[in-house]
């Protein structure tokens, strides 16, 4: 008995020690930096982009890898036998896959802007 409750105060001073810790890191964190404005042709497209990720995320990929957007479309067909088999090549194959999926008119943003992607994802917790 005398065994366990050293050992149990051993680990409230560890608990403590980590409780300080924690609370250190939390207060030197850095801020979150303010949302960056969203171009106005990207808002009116807003719902039909939502309504295309969630689309994709049931007909194609449950879980879209954030990594996929912002990238051109690669050279390599969504279908292509070679698609799994390295990191690399799994994620062109998702990159083809929402260029195929995804109406040509939306490509460039799809590439250029983080908020496509963050619509289409957004419905991964969902």
């Amino acid at each position: 008995m005398k065994d366990a409750q050293i050992h149990f105060g051993e680990l409230r001073a560890e608990l403590r020690k980590l409780r300080l810790e924690n609370a250190t890191l939390t207060a030197n964190q850095p801020k979150r930096r303010s949302a960056k404005k969203v171009p106005p042709e990207l808002l009116k497209y807003g719902e039909e982009i939502a309504a295309l990720g969630r689309k994709f995320g049931v007909m194609m990929e449950p879980w879209v890898d954030p990594n996929a957007f912002g990238k051109p479309c690669p050279d390599v067909s969504a279908t292509d036998r070679d698609r799994y088999k390295s990191d690399l090549s799994i994620l062109q194959g998702v990159v083809a896959e929402l260029y195929e999926f995804v109406p040509g008119r939306f490509h460039e943003m799809m590439e250029r802007h983080s908020y496509f992607g963050n619509q289409v994802s957004s419905f991964d917790s969902i």
